[in-house]
């Protein structure tokens, strides 16, 4: 089925991520590791290509590398799998946070705003590099947020109304 499908599609190409997918489970479940993790190692890459680093199938399919790992008693490769998986799926949840501070901000809800970037800093969790560059922009964001607005940018104060002026005598 694989071979039809390249045939059709080439080599990198998004639809044969399904196939690719049950051809390793099924290697796996043959524990022919060596030729499964050659095939996870290639649904990897068609995911990475397919939708990017920090996509949720991306996380799912490290998921699936590292019980294969796991299995086979490689619990180093099964831990760095599930670490980067569980970043990817930090990244996705702040940038949620982030759009729902932005809306906040938009709406004048300032501390809205905050709680949300804060909110995102914890989701984010220890330095990774996978977050890290997130993890700046949102301090950046809270520091600014935290600080003054300058005078011109301070909203104009109500002055009080001059004293009507006298009639003439």
């Amino acid at each position: 089925m694989l071979v039809i499908r390249e045939t059709i599609y080439g080599k990198v190409h998004a639809d044969l991520i399904s196939t690719v997918d049950g051809l390793a489970y099924a290697l796996f479940g043959q524990k022919k590791y060596d030729d499964a993790e050659q095939v996870y190692n290639r649904l990897l890459d068609l995911w990475l290509q397919s939708v990017g680093k920090d996509h949720p199938m991306i996380a799912m399919t490290l998921d699936k590398i590292a019980v294969f790992y796991a299995d086979q008693k490689k619990f180093v490769e099964a831990r760095e799998a599930l670490q980067r998986s569980v970043a990817i799926r930090a990244h996705f949840h702040a940038m949620g946070l982030s759009q729902q501070a932005t809306t906040a901000f938009g709406e004048g809800k300032l501390p809205e705003a905050k709680a949300f970037y804060q909110r995102a800093l914890v989701v984010l969790g220890e330095p990774n590099p996978v977050t890290e560059d997130l993890r700046k922009i949102f301090e950046g964001i809270l520091k600014t947020l935290d600080e003054p607005l300058p005078k011109s940018a301070a909203p104009a104060r109500k002055s009080t109304p001059a004293s009507p002026p006298k009639k003439p005598n």
